[in-house]
């Protein structure tokens, strides 16, 4: 099917090629080593045989699935000649920050956006800054507690920037990165979680870190393998070991590693209509 040749990293590349939203990240001699056996989801979902799989089924349950959705269980191991290495991780050069984009008819950023977004009550500004969101009713999936003031929340990128970066996100250009940073197609991308919690994550994989709230653990590792899947990043070995291990460990049902391709449609439709998000937009520090 045509769609299936869909790859959303190519289209953002693509359609950003000759734009930057801020200045490229100057080389140093300090480089990341990103490791020469790494994994990807199957994105095409032929018959290629996979030398890393979670579950023995995964063929089957391709076949049950057929042309409605994905599976984020069937995994390919690759090999490059050699360890790669890449220019250090540096948020603000290479993902820029919170953005304000000045045509939206308001003044919040993205924090502010997704604050609001995900509040479950009405959200107070602060009396200095009604740019700037004080207090709400956030729901923590994480530590499966409910806080009123903003303070005592971060927004979290499920699939942290550095590792975003390390696992693919290097070879984009700093607008894809900016989009990503700012990224509110998918709810699950940017989620408002408490600070302490969040900075203990730091940018962990499943491998390293798991929420304390273990009713969420299934759906952290599913979300986490839907934005891998979207966005084409790999994972580690240790990675997806890991993940396994933890879905036995958890008892998750694999029926429900899936992504539909209607909701994969959403996602490439949404970040070809926020293209320019980055270039016309303002950075904000709130």
């Amino acid at each position: 099917m045509k769609f299936f040749l869909g790859n959303l990293l190519f289209i953002l590349c693509l359609i950003t090629a000759n734009q930057s939203a801020f200045s490229q990240t100057s080389l140093t001699e300090d480089y990341e080593t990103i490791p020469a056996t790494f994994v990807q989801i199957d994105r095409v979902q032929g018959s290629r045989p996979t030398t890393v799989s979670i579950i023995q089924t995964a063929t089957q349950l391709t076949t049950i699935i057929g042309q409605k959705a994905y599976s984020l269980l069937k995994w390919n191991s690759f090999s490059r000649r050699s360890a790669l290495e890449i220019p250090n991780y540096d948020r603000k050069s290479q993902f820029g920050t919170w953005i304000n984009e000045p045509n939206d008819g308001v003044c919040f950023n993205t924090r502010a956006k997704v604050l609001i977004r995900d509040s479950a009550g009405k959200v107070v500004m602060r009396e200095t800054n009604n740019c700037v969101v004080d207090q709400g009713l956030w729901y923590d999936p994480y530590t499966d507690q409910n806080y009123t003031n903003a303070s005592d929340i971060q927004i979290d990128h499920m699939v942290p920037l550095k590792n975003t970066y390390i696992s693919g996100g290097h070879r984009w250009n700093n607008e894809v990165r900016c989009l990503y940073a700012n990224y509110m197609g998918l709810k699950e991308h940017l989620l408002s979680v408490n600070a302490s919690e969040n900075m203990r994550k730091s940018d962990r994989t499943p491998a390293d870190y798991i929420p304390p709230n273990e009713k969420y653990v299934c759906t952290y590792l599913k979300n986490w393998l839907r934005i891998k899947f979207i966005w084409g990043l790999e994972l580690t070995v240790k990675e997806a070991q890991s993940i396994r291990e933890k879905m036995t460990q958890y008892n998750c049902s694999t029926s429900s590693f899936t992504l539909s391709q209607a909701e994969f449609k959403r996602q490439v439709d949404y970040a070809k209509a926020n293209r320019d998000l980055c270039a016309k937009a303002n950075p904000a520090s709130n």
